[in-house]
């Protein structure tokens, strides 16, 4: 709940509901009524409501968000200009590198997955696309803050393997339940973090010169490409 007095409750309520929806991948009033601690009738009016609007849809007795959201997370993606400019050379590198690519971008405190390749070699592997991570205590916000202050990502108990420097762009390293990652970070005005580029993959594959020289190689030379239409960009 925001502890603010500014905000308006019944709004708050109507989110809390759909974030439940979404953990719960559906639910009865019954269920979120207690979950949430509402009463039934308050949980009916907020999903009633929600339903005439399009945000959720009712299958029986059971409530689950519904693909607006979808419409409007990729209408949000795709007016961002470094998705835009960066969308190509991110499928060029994924190609390259036949492992999957995401791109996360910075919003405040928060990474977020904007974008991220098809797994070619893992399909049943999760997406990333519209995970949050924070700067303190994720791998891809660690590289940032080593970016801006050159602190060691490792140091507060993560699993961050090795920490490199390649043409002015820190690198780091990280494998977990066998899933090795490559972040290397976007630079903005004044070298500034504006997003970080993850090249990910079985550690099987991503070992060795792929993971020493071919991908940090790849991805600078990705990441150089994508800053510099950023900065042709902002000066337009």
């Amino acid at each position: 709940m925001v502890a603010n007095a500014n905000t308006v409750k019944a709004t708050e309520t109507s989110f809390r509901v759909i974030e439940a929806l979404r953990e719960r991948d559906g639910a009865g009033v019954s269920d979120l009524a207690g979950d949430l601690d509402l009463s039934r009738s308050g949980v009916h009016k907020h999903l009633t409501t929600l339903c005439e609007l399009g945000y959720v849809r009712k299958e029986g007795d059971t409530y689950r968000a519904s693909d607006r959201f979808f419409t409007l997370g990729a209408g949000i993606r795709d007016s961002d200009p470094l998705f835009e400019l960066s969308r190509e050379s991110l499928v060029e590198l994924a190609s390259a590198m036949n492992e999957r690519v995401a791109l996360y971008v910075r919003r405040g405190d928060e990474l977020t997955c904007l974008y991220s390749t098809a797994d070619r070699n893992k399909p049943d592997r999760p997406s990333p696309d519209g995970a949050r991570r924070s700067l303190e205590d994720s791998f891809v916000g660690r590289i940032v803050r080593a970016q801006e202050d050159g602190t060691d990502p490792g140091k507060a108990g993560t699993d961050v393997e090795e920490l490199q420097s390649i043409r002015g762009h820190q690198i780091a390293f990280e494998t977990v339940d066998g899933v090795r990652r490559i972040a290397m970070p976007i630079l903005g005005p004044a070298d500034a973090p504006v997003g970080v580029v993850v090249v990910s993959g079985t550690a099987e594959r991503l070992k060795g010169r792929r993971v020493g020289e071919d991908a940090p190689g790849l991805m600078v030379s990705t990441i150089e490409s994508i800053e510099s239409a950023f900065e042709a960009a902002e000066t337009e």
